[in-house]
């Protein structure tokens, strides 16, 4: 399977053609044997006993012809354990087509209509039509490694988020879980980080960065069994043993985007910060809670006999 669908005759796993030259048309009818293939298997028309030259598709039995080949053979052959999973497998291989439609390293597509949208999902732009179909064999590696490989670029907001993410995990380990960090040899990194404990405590974990290194430490026994260990008396120690000996640097989220306010205790409503309970958070600048709970204006309406406190 691995070496006919990258080289050979099943290269439609992957939306490919078999060859340079192919008529496109040729492998979009294989391609869509393929999918319907697969979502039978995904829906459980074809099972794992099902024999490949006893199922209906126009087309299939041309790719497969070995004699007594099952579903289970050409799915889960050399790793039994993939067995109970066949329909998530099956919907794996179906999926991973559909995307690889989309790479230039293995289609050609025109260039998409300006405004036009999908059928039945107007907010998505609709695709360029497909011209043709590349082959494994002379493929353009450049556009392959380049559109495959290729990530979304970070948006503005995105660093917005890692930093109220980083900003929480900086008080888990000040005042939650891992606030040991906090009086221990690792206190002036101002580490981000959380601890874990598996529910029958076999596992004992710790995730946290500071502003050069990150690393997970995980605590188990071979047995398997309970170590009697909480994240944060077991993982924990381990990675501030190694923290502690790292040239490693204070951990700096920045503030941009972020603004911060003190809310009042047990309410999304800001509030000021001698009132009792009041902590200090961090928000995305903007927008902050819409409500005021004021305690000065409280103590003074109380001292009246008035009631409402809020703005």
């Amino acid at each position: 399977m691995l070496g006919r669908s990258h080289y050979g005759d099943l290269q439609f796993i992957h939306a490919m053609a078999a060859r340079d030259g192919e008529p496109a048309e040729h492998t979009r009818r294989r391609i869509m044997m393929w999918a319907q293939f697969t979502w039978g298997v995904v829906s459980g028309r074809h099972t794992l006993a099902s024999a490949m030259s006893d199922i209906d598709i126009d087309g299939l039995s041309e790719h497969f012809r070995r004699k007594g080949w099952t579903v289970q053979d050409l799915f889960t052959l050399g790793n039994p354990a993939l067995r109970e999973w066949i329909e998530d497998v099956a919907f794996g291989s179906l999926l991973h087509m559909v995307q690889d439609s989309f790479a230039k390293g293995h289609v050609d597509r025109a260039a998409p209509v300006h405004g036009a949208t999908c059928d039945g999902a107007p907010e998505h732009a609709m695709p360029g039509r497909i011209r043709g179909f590349h082959a494994y064999t002379h493929q353009d590696a450049d556009e392959h490694a380049r559109y495959d490989g290729r990530k979304d670029e970070a948006q503005p907001g995105d660093a917005i988020a890692a930093r109220l993410v980083t900003l929480a995990l900086q008080d888990a380990a000040k005042r939650g879980t891992a606030r040991a960090l906090a009086s221990g040899p690792t206190a002036g990194l101002a580490a981000a980080g959380k601890t874990g404990t598996s529910n029958d405590g076999r596992d004992s974990w710790f995730a946290g960065y500071t502003g050069r290194h990150l690393a997970v430490a995980w605590v188990g026994n071979d047995q398997n069994e309970a170590t009697g260990l909480y994240g944060a008396t077991g993982a924990m120690r381990v990675w501030s043993s190694l923290f502690s000996g790292l040239p490693s640097q204070p951990l700096v989220p920045g503030e941009e985007g972020i603004e911060w306010t003190y809310v009042a205790q047990g309410e999304f409503a800001t509030t000021e910060a001698e009132c009792p309970g009041a902590r200090r958070y961090p928000f995305v600048a903007g927008y902050l809670p819409a409500e005021h709970l004021s305690c000065t204006r409280r103590s003074l309406l109380d001292f009246f006999g008035f009631g409402s406190t809020r703005e």
